[in-house]
């Protein structure tokens, strides 16, 4: 049962490689159709502890992906509230030496005199962020499966040191890349004297 506007709606409690059938209630009294059932529909939990769910984080708050999971998480000497931090902690971390360089461009003057008529420093920083969280928060899949969107990691490896270092990820996962597009938001909302450049692929 839930009560907020996050859309999230955390099912505790389930078991690993098990199928559930799902229902969702609504019950609103404000309503004036009062609420309703709608139509089931099933899932199946992982196989496997490869990978753990965050979300709520407070700097990276738009992600809500499987990660990861921790080494001290599988083992139980790190609770979820602390590899959520850890992870948040990490990106918000790469994040202040880019603002004191956004600083230095010219954001608040006259519209002549700015990078772009178009876009502002603001959507300059909204787009590093998400690029940011995206590259920093690796998108977790169970099924290692091999392909351009996906790529193989051992146990206790990983695309950074952090993940290598401090997660140590304790079994083989597979990576979702992430999206091209976060790249080329941030080349074109940003100051051009940054020279971002992305992948071609």
């Amino acid at each position: 049962t839930v009560n907020n506007d996050t859309h999230v709606i955390p099912v505790t409690n389930l078991e690993i490689d098990t199928k559930y059938l799902s229902f969702l209630v609504i019950n609103d009294k404000d309503q004036w159709f009062g609420g309703g059932i709608f139509q089931s529909f099933s899932f199946t939990t992982a196989d496997n502890m490869a990978c753990k769910l965050i979300y709520n984080l407070e700097f990276c708050n738009a992600v809500a992906y499987a990660v990861p999971n921790s080494a001290n998480f599988t083992d139980g000497s790190e609770t979820w509230d602390e590899i959520s931090k850890r992870y948040d902690g990490n990106a918000k971390s790469y994040f202040e030496p880019f603002l004191f360089a956004l600083q230095q461009t010219a954001c608040d003057t006259e519209l002549d005199s700015r990078y772009s008529p178009l876009v502002t420093c603001n959507d300059c920083e909204y787009s590093y962020k998400q690029w940011l969280c995206a590259v920093t928060i690796p998108r977790c899949d169970n099924s290692a499966s091999d392909n351009n969107q996906h790529k193989i990691y051992p146990a206790g490896k990983g695309r950074t040191e952090f993940i290598e270092e401090i997660i140590i990820p304790p079994m083989e996962y597979s990576e979702i890349q992430p999206c091209l597009n976060n790249c080329h938001a941030i080349v074109r909302d940003c100051p051009p004297e940054f020279a971002f450049g992305c992948p071609e692929k």
